[in-house]
Formats: C-alpha cells, sequence, structure tokens
C-alpha cells in the first residue's frame, strides 16, 4: 500500500530535508579555565606590585619617582584588566575593551624602560634642546590615543580592523620598550644595580603581555578562534608567572632595607 503523499518524509540526496536541530557547541572548557587562572594571577600580582611601588616611590630621590609611578599604574591597570577578565566569565558575556586596558599594561612597562634609559645616562637636559622633548610627549599621546580606540571602537562597531590595529599597536610597543631596554643594557655604570635586575626580569612581562595583544590576529587566517584564544590566554598566564619574579626582588629590595 502506498502511504498519502501528505505522510511520506520529504527526502534530499537520501537524507530528510529536515534534520533534527543541533545544540551550539560548547565554549572550551581548558581555554576558559586558563583565562580564569591567568586572570586571577595577574589581578593579585598586579596588586602588590602597586602597592611595592607605591613603597618604592616614597623612598626615593625626585628624578626617580616617574619611573616607579609607571610600574605603579601598570599594576593598577593589571588589576583592572584582570578583574574585568573574571567578571567576563563570570557573566558569560564578552567585554570588548580588554584589549584597551591589555594594551595600556603594556604601554606603561615599554614608558617605565624609557624612563629607567633616561635615568641613567641623564640624557634628558641633551635631548630637550633638541626637541625630542616634544617627540616623547607625542608618542605618549599617541599611545593613549590607540588605547582609546582599541578600547571603544569594538563597543561601537566590531570589526577585524580592531584586531589587527591591536596586534600591530603591541608589537609596536613592545619594540619600543625593548629599544629603550637595549640602549641602556650597554651603558656600563648600570650593570648590577636594583633597576638593572629589575627591568631585565621586566622584559618577559612586556613582551609576554605583547603576545597576548598579538594572538587574536592569528584566528585571521593563521589558526582558529578557538586555537587563537587559547594562545592569548597562555601568553596572559606567563605574562603573570614573569611578574611574579619582579615583586619577588623588589619586595626583597625593600626588606633589604628596613
Amino acid at each position: 500500500m502506498i502511504a498519502p503523499a501528505s505522510f511520506q518524509p520529504i527526502q534530499h540526496a537520501g537524507q530528510p530535508l529536515l534534520a533534527p536541530l543541533q545544540t551550539s557547541p560548547a565554549p572550551d572548557v581548558g581555554t576558559a579555565v586558563v583565562s580564569i587562572v591567568g586572570a586571577a594571577m595577574l589581578t593579585l600580582l598586579s596588586l602588590r606590585l602597586t602597592f611595592l611601588a607605591v613603597r618604592t616611590r616614597t623612598s626615593v630621590a625626585r628624578p626617580q619617582a616617574a619611573l616607579w609611578e609607571y610600574f605603579g599604574f601598570a599594576g593598577v591597570v593589571g588589576v583592572l584588566y584582570g578583574s574585568f577578565t573574571l567578571l567576563q566569565h563570570w557573566l558569560d558575556v564578552r567585554l570588548d575593551f580588554l584589549n584597551g586596558l591589555l594594551l595600556a599594561f603594556t604601554v606603561l612597562f615599554a614608558l617605565a624602560m624609557r624612563e629607567a634609559y633616561f635615568n641613567t645616562t641623564l640624557a634628558n637636559a641633551e635631548l630637550d634642546r633638541l626637541g625630542e622633548y616634544r617627540l616623547r610627549r607625542a608618542l605618549e599621546i599617541g599611545f593613549v590615543a590607540i588605547v582609546l580606540v582599541i578600547s571603544v571602537g569594538p563597543l561601537v562597531r566590531r570589526s577585524r580592523i580592531f584586531t589587527v590595529l591591536t596586534a600591530a599597536a603591541g608589537f609596536t610597543v613592545v619594540g619600543y620598550g625593548l629599544y629603550f631596554q637595549f640602549r641602556r643594557s650597554r651603558t656600563p655604570a648600570t650593570r648590577g644595580t636594583l633597576i638593572d635586575t629589575l627591568l631585565r626580569q621586566t622584559v618577559p612581562v612586556l613582551v609576554f603581555a605583547g603576545g597576548a595583544l598579538v594572538a587574536p590576529a592569528l584566528a585571521l587566517g593563521v589558526a582558529s578562534p578557538t586555537v587563537a584564544s587559547a594562545v592569548a590566554a597562555v601568553f596572559v598566564v606567563v605574562t603573570a608567572a614573569s611578574l611574579m619574579t619582579v615583586t619577588i626582588k623588589l619586595s626583597q629590595h625593600l626588606s633589604s632595607r628596613r
């Protein structure tokens, strides 16, 4: 007996046209765990860095004050980045301004390296006469502008251009900081000092934080978004681990001065 047409299943290429609905794939739990661990570590260690930088700032000469202020502000931004990342996982939402905070964190460490170079070489007066003081201020304004664009831009419109801009900015900032660190390290008088040791230990923090900014760009063609997110999360963890060595060294220095 032939069933009525109204009761026959409609097929296409040997399969029912109306396939069963499938749930969306579950989020990558492993990446989420790594991200939470990294954010928690970065929050706590950045808070400690802020505390230690403030203590050091009150006991150094005025020419070195700006260096410790950069470290202190970097700690504050690190606390904000880690806290908002944890909040993002708790609320299960996407906070698009986080890359802007991470870029600001990276910029402050790069500026600390630049400040250490000028303090060591006593080159400020000469550079001011050459007009490079204004260039330094202009670069700082440029960094602030880029941070604002990367923070606010994705809130207005999500576009791949912000991913590319974030990666380019992260790479540039890391190069800027390493340039001054390399020049300062070539000065014999700086070797073996507290600042020399501290800044050498800060280099991995700068590089790994920059890596976390560049990693999302891998999703534009090199790797899948899941892999890119996992790489970025790992970079945040190693950034926090590197920051731990900085806080330990600074804490030991303060303890020895009691």
